[in-house]
């Protein structure tokens, strides 16, 4: 997925930004915790 940021300096959702990057990530789960990791560190195996 690629990664992304709201740009918010106030409530006024006509003033909102989605800054939308080129970096692809890729959610894991290390116990009860969710994080995400650049696709270029990491190698996907299935099993």
């Amino acid at each position: 997925m690629p990664g992304e940021y709201l740009y918010a300096v106030a409530f006024d959702r006509s003033s909102h930004q989605v800054v939308r990057g080129k970096e692809l990530y890729h959610r894991i789960q290390f116990g009860h915790r969710v994080a995400f990791v650049r696709a270029a560190d990491v190698t996907v195996k299935q099993g």
